[in-house]
C-alpha cells in the first residue's frame, strides 16, 4: 500500500488533467497510508489552482491525524487567505486533527484573532475555530483557568474571553457553539463512578 500510495502522490504532483488529480486524491484517501511523501504531496496539492484539488487535499490530510502534522503551517495559511470559504472551513478541520489538543493550545494565540468578524468575515469559518477550540474542554483548557502557573492562567482566561465574544456573533449559528464552547470549557467533568457490583440472587 505504501508504494501504491506514494506512486500515486508522485502522479498528483505531474498531473496536468483536472479529472486525473480528483481521482488521484479519491484513491489516496481510500488508501488512507500517511507516509511523509503522500503528506508531502497533499500539502502541496494544497496550492492547486482548482478549488476541487485544494478541498480534497484539506479533507484527505483531515483524515490523517497528527500524521499530517508535517502539513499544519500550510493549512494555518490555506485557512487564512483561501479564496473558497468551504476549503478554509476543510483547512480549520484538518489543521485541528493534524496538531492535535495541545498543537490547537500552543497555537491558541494565532487562533483567538481570527474569530474577529472582522478578520474572519464567513461564519462558516469563525464556527469552525469556535468548535476546534471548544473540543479543548476542560481538560486542555478549562483546568488552566485554575492553574498556579500565571502564563497558562492568562492564556486560558484570554482564550475564553474571546469565546464569550462570540456569544454576541452577527450570526447564530456562531452563537449556539460559542455557548456550547463556553459551557466545553468551563464545566468540570464528573468523576466517573464505579459500577455497582451486581446482587446475588
Amino acid at each position: 500500500a505504501t508504494t501504491i500510495a506514494e506512486a500515486l502522490a508522485g502522479m498528483l504532483a505531474a498531473e496536468k488533467e483536472l479529472d486525473v488529480r480528483r481521482e488521484l486524491l479519491a484513491s489516496l484517501g481510500l488508501l488512507a497510508e500517511r507516509s511523509d511523501a503522500v503528506v508531502k504531496a497533499l500539502t502541496a496539492a494544497l496550492a492547486d489552482p482548482e478549488d476541487d484539488v485544494r478541498r480534497g487535499a484539506a479533507r484527505t490530510l483531515g483524515t490523517f491525524g497528527t500524521a499530517a502534522g508535517p502539513a499544519a503551517d500550510t493549512l494555518f495559511t490555506v485557512m487564512t487567505t483561501d479564496k473558497a470559504k468551504d476549503i478554509r472551513v476543510d483547512a480549520v478541520r484538518a489543521f485541528g486533527s493534524a496538531v492535535g489538543p495541545l498543537g490547537v493550545k500552543a497555537r491558541l494565540k494565532d487562533l483567538r484573532p481570527l474569530l474577529d468578524p472582522s478578520r474572519q468575515p464567513d461564519y462558516e469559518v469563525r464556527l469552525a475555530l469556535v468548535e476546534e477550540i471548544a473540543a479543548l474542554g476542560y481538560e486542555h483548557l478549562g483546568a488552566d483557568l485554575a492553574s498556579p502557573d500565571k502564563a497558562a492562567k492568562a492564556e486560558a482566561e484570554e482564550t475564553l474571553r474571546a469565546l464569550r465574544l462570540r456569544l454576541a456573533d452577527p450570526q447564530v449559528k456562531v452563537r449556539e457553539g460559542a455557548r456550547v464552547a463556553v459551557r466545553a470549557v468551563e464545566k468540570k467533568p464528573e468523576p466517573k463512578k464505579e459500577p455497582e457490583p451486581k446482587k446475588g440472587p
